[in-house]
């Protein structure tokens, strides 16, 4: 029988080894891939993602109150996640309690659609932003738009 070595934790604390694919992204690395953003690009509205607008549209409902129809939560919250990216349903900015005592937000149909831009920054240009947006308020810059365009990527 194969034994494993003892646990050795002899390294400096906060020591991340390359752990690439499984750890985190180094410093080059986006956490999305290509392969993801098309198959995010290439969803459509299936039959489960159509059920849950359904309900949504008769009446807002909770994400547990949906899971509340046998449905397992891990379907039910990628569902309302896909509907409310591409623009179907909204916060109602109401919340009800859920089973467990929590509130929970109530989404409500929205019979005009605007999905949310899937162009996120990578976290190499947002780590960009912040270290120009530093280097701004270094310079003494009172320019506080010029802040903002900074740390929100607007030209």
């Amino acid at each position: 029988m194969k034994q494993s070595p003892p646990f050795d934790d002899g390294g400096d604390e906060g020591e991340e080894d390359d752990l690439l694919p499984f750890g985190r992204p180094s410093e080059n690395q986006s956490s999305r891939r290509d392969s993801s953003d098309k198959a995010y690009r290439d969803a459509k509205l299936t039959e489960q993602r159509r059920r849950c607008l359904n309900i949504i549209r008769r009446e807002p409902s909770t994400c547990d109150e949906i899971e509340a129809l046998g449905w397992p939560h891990q379907s039910v919250s990628a569902a309302l996640n896909w509907l409310m990216r591409q623009g179907w349903i909204v916060d109602s900015k109401r919340r009800r309690i859920t089973r467990m005592g929590r509130p929970a937000i109530v989404w409500e149909y929205c019979a005009n659609p605007v999905p949310i831009s899937k162009d996120r920054a990578t976290r190499r240009q947002l780590a960009d932003r912040i270290a120009a947006a530093i280097a701004c308020i270094d310079r003494n810059h009172s320019d506080l738009t010029h802040l903002r365009r900074l740390l929100t990527g607007e030209d």
